[in-house]
């Protein structure tokens, strides 16, 4: 096991928390736009990770990022990353979500991890932007907007056709996009941060 691996990892995710914490001091006006500035980085940073690192390294910065949460929240130094007023357990549960699809995915099916990772960085990021800023009209009974989940779909679907080594059906990737839509539309409270990336790996693995 290589130590330093572990230590870069948790470095670039901390510079990337400290950088938009930078930015947000600096500009009020835009909340949710950084807010997800380090959600889709980090996202990139836990993907990767296999190609660099081993599943004990990745389990063990998975830990190690999971108590890291707890230590943010109540420092002085993340106030206005974790200063959302809705209620949800998102950043708990990411690394909850990176070590079960390191579990069930590392060291053979790496393709499949990466996927689901990426789901999570960058389907579910820009669900939120552009529910945000276009969030109405919202589905019966959910917090979630039509035009969130329109923008979750879209991206997914572009995912699953330029990831490499993947030879899709146009038919398997809009009713899988489809699928993780509806699975992110009923995960409340953040818990799309585990539901999407497993069952994105889960089809990726199976389509």
């Amino acid at each position: 096991m290589d130590f330093w691996k572990i230590v870069l990892l948790i470095f670039f995710v901390v510079l990337s928390l400290f950088l938009v914490e930078f930015v947000k001091n600096n500009n009020k006006k835009k909340q949710e736009i950084i807010r997800k500035v380090p959600h889709m980085l980090i996202g990139v940073i836990l993907a990767i990770s296999p190609l660099y690192m081993t599943k004990k390294e990745i389990l063990i910065s998975a830990l190690i990022l999971f108590l890291g949460v707890w230590i943010g929240k109540y420092s002085p130094f993340f106030k206005n990353i974790f200063s959302i007023k809705r209620i949800t357990y998102g950043m708990w549960i990411t690394p909850i979500s990176f070590s079960l699809l390191a579990f069930l995915w590392l060291p053979e099916n790496i393709n499949s991890f990466i996927f689901g990772m990426l789901i999570l960085a960058f389907s579910d990021a820009l669900a939120s932007l552009i529910g945000v800023h276009w969030g109405k009209p919202k589905w019966f009974l959910m917090n979630k907007s039509w035009a969130g989940s329109f923008a979750f779909f879209l991206t997914t679907v572009f995912l699953f056709y330029i990831f490499p080594e993947k030879n899709i059906t146009f038919q398997h990737n809009i009713l899988a996009s489809a699928f993780l839509t509806i699975i992110e539309i009923y995960s409340i409270f953040g818990l799309d941060n585990i539901t999407v990336p497993f069952f994105a790996s889960l089809l990726f693995s199976i389509l």
